[in-house]
């Protein structure tokens, strides 16, 4: 896709969410994002299939606006419809389009747009935008600064591409700047934030880079590498340390994106292959823990939640597929999780045995911080004792992480899919 029709069609993206946006019922809402969803998910495969689109990744574009989909649907009542429903559908389209083609300038330009919505939230009580507001403001500047290069210093291809990595880095929350995305997890509503964070238009970004620059990525790689193992260890550290559980899943997303990041900067094809399926396992996960995370709160209050115990006689369901999401998070094996990090810590290194040392370690972090997770919220005696009525899962609620559960087994089957 060319320069303009890629900035066409994320203004098409935009006024479709501004339409939503002033729509005045909050039903009218929902009809009309679940619509955008479907529709958009619809002509990305179709445009896919009929070879309209070269995306970097086949099923991108059309896996991130099916997670669109199923977090729009899922949404608790607390959602300030249809504003935030409209910001939602509108990361989703501009995240999905930054899949949608190869070339570095029009993905990073859609990469750069996507970060405008978030900044476009309304304010909750009590809680500044400050954080978000300094992760876009580093992150862009890192991009910008890779483009100036590209376009007015040509030959500074690793500088450039030592630019998109901090930019691509500074959102996905890979430590030191993990507490600017951990913010979000805390106090913004867990489903939308956790579809943003799992879409990770990063990788996108990533892929590109590589494609552009692929005589950059090895003098950088064991730095980088370096770098991106030592984050996993100190991000699973964040989880250990976490006490409540919206703190403890964004630790647990963070750990994962830095190892994700290993695999991109990795040299050769393997480890890029495993970040990729990495990143639809933890994207599919991450959408049902957020939902999950929004049911609990849904039907005892986000205060109550941080304290709340013992659900597993009142909400079994629920905690079954609290663990699974949790396992493919963590990689456990028979999961996602599992085959994306044995391709990544395959992936050529300087220091193999460091490197993939400090893997494992951020991964046993990981699976410690789930099981003391799953441990806290769902085994155990119940309280407080009102939460004894706690309501099962809707029907709404099974169908939405049905099709999570469906999505993970098919990945699964096949991860492949993601890596055409």
């Amino acid at each position: 896709m060319s320069v303009l029709s890629t900035l066409g069609l994320a203004a098409v993206a935009i006024l479709l969410a501004e339409g939503i946006a002033r729509l005045r019922g909050g039903k009218e809402a929902l009809v009309a994002t679940v619509l955008v969803q479907i529709l958009a998910l619809a002509a990305l495969t179709w445009a896919v299939q009929a070879g309209l689109l070269v995306p970097l990744v086949v099923l991108a574009p059309a896996l991130v606006a099916l997670m669109g989909t199923v977090a729009v649907l899922a949404r608790p009542p607390g959602w300030r419809e249809p504003v935030e429903l409209a910001r939602l559908a509108e990361t989703t389209l501009l995240v999905a389009l930054t899949f949608a083609c190869e070339e570095l300038l029009p993905v990073a330009l859609l990469w750069l747009v996507s970060l405008l919505p978030g900044l476009r939230y309304r304010e909750h009580p009590g809680v500044s935008r400050r954080p978000f507001a300094l992760k876009a403001l580093l992150s862009a500047g890192a991009a910008l600064s890779a483009l100036v290069l590209l376009r007015f210093a040509p030959e500074q291809g690793t500088l450039a591409w030592l630019a998109l990595v901090l930019a691509a880095a500074i959102r996905m929350g890979v430590p030191p700047f993990s507490p600017l995305v951990l913010s979000g997890y805390q106090r913004l509503p867990m489903g939308r934030h956790a579809l943003v964070a799992a879409a990770r238009p990063s990788v996108a970004l990533l892929l590109a880079a590589r494609l552009a620059l692929p005589e950059a990525v090895e003098p950088l790689a064991p730095l980088l590498q370096g770098w991106a193992a030592t984050a996993a260890v100190l991000a699973g550290l964040q989880g250990l340390a976490a006490q409540d559980l919206r703190r403890s899943v964004g630790a647990m997303a963070t750990t994962q994106a830095s190892i994700i990041l290993y695999g991109l900067v990795s040299t050769g094809h393997t480890g890029v292959a495993g970040a990729l399926v990495q990143w639809a396992g933890l994207g599919l996960s991450l959408v049902g823990i957020g939902v999950l995370v929004e049911a609990i709160e849904s039907r005892v209050g986000e205060a109550r939640a941080r304290s709340v115990r013992g659900l597993m006689g009142p909400a079994p369901g629920m905690a079954l597929l609290f663990l699974l999401f949790a396992a493919s998070m963590s990689g456990f094996p028979g999961t996602t999780g599992f085959v994306g990090e044995d391709l990544i810590m395959q992936a050529p290194s300087t220091q193999p045995v460091l490197w993939r040392g400090l893997l494992l370690l951020a991964t046993a972090l990981n699976g410690f911080t789930m099981l003391r997770v799953f441990a806290r919220v769902f085994l155990g005696r119940l309280q407080p004792e009102e939460v004894r009525a706690f309501p099962a899962l809707t029907l709404r609620e099974r169908a939405v992480l049905g099709v999570v559960v469906l999505a993970l087994g098919v990945l699964v089957a096949s991860p492949a899919w993601v890596v055409a």
